[in-house]
């Protein structure tokens, strides 16, 4: 299920994702950022999910994301 939003390459596995990622994620700037290493993310269940698996992001190396990190 490819993005039909001008310049988006995105593919989704299901159509549910498609409209989930067309309405509120990649089209967006991201909104929520680790307070330790200030990656950014479109959704806050994405932050989550980071400060649970990198417990020590502020020492990983990230680069920031979205539109505003071009």
């Amino acid at each position: 299920f490819p993005c039909t939003l001008p310049g988006c390459k995105q593919v989704c596995k299901t159509l549910g994702d498609l409209k989930r990622h067309e309405s509120v994620l990649a089209h967006k700037l991201p909104s929520w950022e680790c307070h330790r290493c200030h990656y950014q993310f479109t959704r806050e269940d994405a932050l989550k999910r980071h400060t649970k698996n990198l417990p020590n992001c502020a020492k990983a190396k990230v680069r920031p994301r979205g539109r505003a990190a071009s």
